[in-house]
């Protein structure tokens, strides 16, 4: 896995609603989420840089996975992330650092050690955390 830093990076932008998705793990929530893709919007970050001034991170893609996937984030400063991936259960199956830098950064996945299914990841550092869902075919 590397970290790559990108300056025009195309997102698409998810819009969500009307499913609920909780993971509880000795009675703590580890995390929820409440939503099914109503559409979706190709955007470019240089029309949208000025709109991220914190910690976000996008969906990965492609989204089915097959042999690897590209994860997309934005960080305000430089920053050591923590990279993590959970089963549907709340187990913890995957986890890797990434220095980042300030601005929009880009890393590879390639996740053959994991089975087909629903998968959660979250990206962690100083200026907050953020999970997204996976899907391996």
């Amino acid at each position: 896995m590397k970290t790559i830093l990108r300056n025009n990076i195309n997102v698409v932008q998810q819009y969500f609603r009307n499913i609920a998705f909780v993971v509880v793990l000795s009675g703590t929530l580890i995390f929820s989420i409440f939503s099914t893709i109503c559409y979706a919007q190709n955007m470019s970050i240089n029309n949208i840089s000025d709109n991220f001034t914190e910690f976000s991170v996008f969906q990965n893609k492609p989204n089915p996975v097959s042999e690897f996937t590209i994860i997309n984030f934005y960080t305000p400063t430089s920053d050591l992330i923590e990279f993590k991936v959970f089963n549907v259960l709340g187990k913890l199956i995957f986890k890797q650092y990434i220095q980042s830098e300030l601005g929009y950064n880009s890393f590879e996945y390639y996740p053959k050690h994991l089975a087909s299914g629903i998968y959660m990841y979250a990206l962690s550092g100083k200026n907050g955390t953020s999970t997204r869902r996976m899907i391996l075919r």
